[in-house]
C-alpha cells in the first residue's frame, strides 16, 4: 500500500524550488520494494511535488541543475503512515529508546496472562458446576430426610397402635392368666411344657409369652422404614441440622454447609482453583473432606503479584506494558516503529533498523589514553586536540633522569608535563628555567609489537608555555637510553634575518629565504609582454641584478635622473626559484624588462 507525500519545496526565504530532483535511494528490502532501487521525482515551476511512496525506509537527496546530489535526512514509510509533506516525514521522531529485548519478554508475559485468564474462567465455569451438582446433592440429601421423618411418624403412629394392642392384650392375658390359673396348668416356657400365652404387643420382653403374628408384622414394616447404618439411602426431602465448617465426622452435609464451604475454598486458594476435580473427589462420600481439601490446596502455587498486575490491565490496541514501581505495571504508547522494531528477528537486523553501524557495537576508550584494539576513540584520542585533565611532574632535583626513564616507558601520544622548580634544580633542558608545558612523543618506525614500543628511538617536541618549541632524540642501545642536545626550532628575530641576508656565493647570489632587487627579461629573447605579478614564481634564469645610480655630490646637494644598469639574464642570471614581492597583473611593459624585490624560495 502507497502512501500519498505532497507539498511545495521551498529555501530558507521561502522561495519555490522549480526544477529540483527528489531523490529517493531505498534502504531495505520491502513487500514493495527492492533495496538500493531509486526513484526520482522533479518539482513544478512552484516547486509543487506530489508521489505515492512506496511502504519501506529511504535515504532523500536533493538535486538542483548542475549541481550535485545531496543527502537531507532519511524517511520511514509505513503502510498505516498518514499522508503529509516531504518535511513531516523528515521531521518524524525517532525511536531509538526502545529496548527489543524487554518489549519481546512483555509481549511473551501478555500472552502468558491472556492463558491464565482463559484457564481461571474455565476454572471458575467449573467450580459454579460443581457448585451446582453439590447444591442438587444436597436438595435430594433434604428429600430423603424428609422422607425419613415421614416414615418416623408412621413409626410413632404404630407404635401407638401397638400400644393400644398391648393393652387389650394384656386385658385378654388377666383373662386368660385367670382361666389358667383356676385350670391350675403349668405354663409353658423355653424348657418345659405348658400352656402357651400369645401377645400382639411389640414392647414386651417376657420369655413367657409368645408373639403373634400380627406383632411380628408390625416390628417389620417399622423396621423396613428404618434407613441402613451402614449405606444410607434417603428418598423425599429430609432435613438435618447444618454442621459446622470445622466438622470432620460423619455428619450430614445439608446444602447450606456445601455451598459454605465451597464458598470458604474459592475465597482462600490462589486466584481461583486450576482445576476443581479435587473439589469433586473431596465430595464423593469423603468421610475426611477437611483434611483431603487441605492436602491438595498446599501444593497450590502462591499468587504472582507481576501476573496479577499484568491481568488487571485493560486490553488496549497499540500499547505495551511496562514496570512503573517494584511489581506493578501499566500501558505505554506503542508505535508502528516501535511494533516494527520488536519483529526483527536478530541483533543485527535491529542495528540495521536503527540505521546502526559497527561503532554502535563498541566500547569506548576508558581515557584518552586507553589502547585497547577495538574501542572507540574519545575527543581528544591520545592527547591530540584534548583538554588536559592531569599532568606528569617531574623533581627539581632528579628530573632529566626520571623524564628520560619516563620517556622511554611511555607510548606515542601527547602530554602535559611539568618540573618542579627549588633547591638543587637540574634542567630537563638546558637554558629554561620553567619546563612546563605538552610534550609529543613519536616512534619514527614501524612497530610490530607494542610490548617493544620501549625499546624503539623516539622524537621529542615540547612546547613551552611561553610559546618556544623545543626538539630532541630519545635514542635506545641495548634497552639503554640516552637524551640527545635540545634544539629551540622556534623562528627568531636573527634567525629570520639572517635568511633574509642569506647568500651561496662571493658574488652575493641569495640563498634560500634571501632577498634580492632584480629585472625581470620575461620568459624568453623575443617576449613582447613582460608583466610582473607579486606572488608568483620566476625562474632565476629569467632575472638579472641591476643596480641604480644617480649623480654623485659629496658637498652639496644634486638632483639627477637616475640611470639603471642590468647585467642581462645570459650574462648573469640568478639561481633557483624566486617569489615575486611586487608588481601586479595588467602592467605589461611590452619588450621592457621590469625592476622588482624577489626572494629565494628553492
Amino acid at each position: 500500500m502507497s502512501v500519498l507525500i505532497s507539498g511545495a519545496l521551498v529555501d530558507g526565504a521561502g522561495i519555490p524550488l522549480s526544477g529540483c530532483h527528489i531523490i529517493l535511494k531505498s534502504r531495505v528490502n520491502t513487500s514493495e520494494v527492492v533495496m538500493r532501487t531509486i526513484a526520482d521525482v522533479v518539482t513544478g515551476n512552484n516547486g509543487e511535488y506530489s508521489f505515492e511512496a512506496q511502504a519501506g525506509k529511504y535515504c532523500v537527496y536533493l538535486k538542483q541543475d548542475w549541481r550535485d546530489e545531496y543527502c537531507v535526512g532519511d524517511i520511514s514509510v509505513y503502510h498505516d503512515a498518514k499522508p503529509g509533506t516531504l518535511n513531516d516525514f523528515l521531521t518524524a521522531l525517532s525511536e531509538d529508546d526502545l529496548k527489543p529485548d524487554v518489549v519481546r519478554r512483555f509481549e511473551e508475559m501478555v500472552a502468558q496472562a491472556q492463558q491464565s485468564a482463559e484457564a481461571a474462567a474455565l476454572s471458575g465455569q467449573n467450580a459454579k458446576n460443581h457448585a451446582d451438582n453439590a447444591a442438587g446433592s444436597a436438595q435430594q440429601t433434604a428429600q430423603d430426610v424428609t422422607a425419613t421423618t415421614t416414615a418416623r411418624q408412621d413409626a410413632e403412629r404404630f407404635a401407638n397402635e401397638a400400644e393400644n394392642s398391648a393393652q387389650e392384650a394384656r386385658g385378654y392375658r388377666d383373662s386368660a392368666q385367670q382361666i389358667v390359673d383356676g385350670l391350675n396348668a403349668t405354663n409353658a416356657t423355653t424348657t418345659e411344657k405348658g400352656l402357651v400365652q400369645l401377645c400382639s404387643a411389640t414392647d414386651n420382653d417376657s420369655e413367657a409369652l409368645a408373639a403373634t403374628p400380627k406383632a411380628v408384622k408390625t416390628v417389620m414394616d417399622e423396621v423396613k422404614e428404618k434407613a441402613s447404618l451402614d449405606s444410607p439411602a434417603f428418598g423425599g426431602a429430609p432435613t438435618t441440622p447444618t454442621p459446622d465448617l470445622s466438622a470432620t465426622g460423619r455428619e450430614i452435609a445439608n446444602a447450606a454447609f456445601v455451598r459454605a464451604l465451597i464458598a470458604a475454598l474459592v475465597g482462600s486458594v490462589p486466584e481461583t482453583l486450576d482445576t476443581l476435580k479435587e473439589l469433586a473427589d473431596a465430595l464423593g462420600n469423603d468421610p475426611n473432606f477437611a483434611t483431603t481439601m487441605t492436602n491438595a490446596l498446599a501444593g497450590k502455587q502462591p499468587l504472582s503479584d507481576v501476573l496479577t498486575s499484568l491481568s488487571s490491565l485493560p486490553a488496549t490496541g497499540n500499547k505495551m506494558p511496562y514496570f512503573s514501581d517494584k511489581n506493578v505495571m501499566a500501558l505505554a504508547n506503542l508505535t508502528a516503529v516501535g511494533r516494527e522494531l520488536t519483529g526483527q528477528n536478530s541483533k543485527g537486523e535491529v542495528l540495521d533498523y536503527l540505521g546502526l553501524k559497527g561503532a554502535a557495537t563498541k566500547d569506548v576508550q576508558t581515557d584518552i589514553y586507553d589502547r585497547t584494539p577495538g574501542r572507540v576513540a574519545m575527543p581528544g584520542a591520545l592527547g591530540y586536540g584534548a583538554y588536559y585533565r592531569t599532568q606528569k611532574t617531574f623533581s627539581a632535583q632528579n628530573g632529566p633522569a626520571e623524564f628520560l626513564s619516563w620517556v622511554q616507558e611511555t607510548p606515542p601520544g601527547k602530554y602535559a608535563v611539568a618540573q618542579n622548580g627549588g633547591g638543587n634544580y637540574k634542567p630537563i633542558i638546558n637554558g629554561i628555567t620553567k619546563f612546563t608545558g605538552i610534550i609529543e612523543i613519536q616512534i619514527l618506525d614501524v612497530l610490530n609489537d607494542e610490548s617493544n614500543q620501549k625499546n624503539k628511538d623516539k622524537k621529542l617536541t615540547f612546547e613551552s608555555v611561553n610559546g618556544e618549541t623545543y626538539s630532541g632524540m630519545m635514542r635506545v642501545v641495548s634497552g639503554t637510553a640516552f637524551m640527545s642536545d635540545w634544539i629551540n626550532v622556534s623562528p627568531q628575530a636573527g634567525d629570520v634575518l639572517s635568511a633574509l641576508l642569506s647568500k651561496t656565493n662571493t658574488y652575493g647570489d641569495p640563498g634560500l629565504n634571501g632577498l634580492i632587487l632584480a629585472a625581470y627579461q620575461g620568459n624568453a629573447d623575443n617576449d613582447a609582454y613582460i608583466s610582473l605579478r607579486r606572488g608568483a614564481s620566476y625562474s632565476g634564469s629569467s632575472l638579472t641584478v641591476v643596480s641604480i645610480s644617480v649623480l654623485n655630490n659629496r658637498n652639496n646637494k644634486a638632483t639627477s635622473t637616475p640611470t639603471v644598469t642590468t647585467r642581462g639574464c645570459r650574462g648573469w642570471s640568478l639561481p633557483g626559484v624566486y617569489t615575486a614581492l611586487s608588481g601586479a597583473d595588467g602592467n605589461a611593459t611590452g619588450d621592457k624588462a621590469i625592476i622588482g624585490l624577489f626572494m629565494r624560495v628553492r
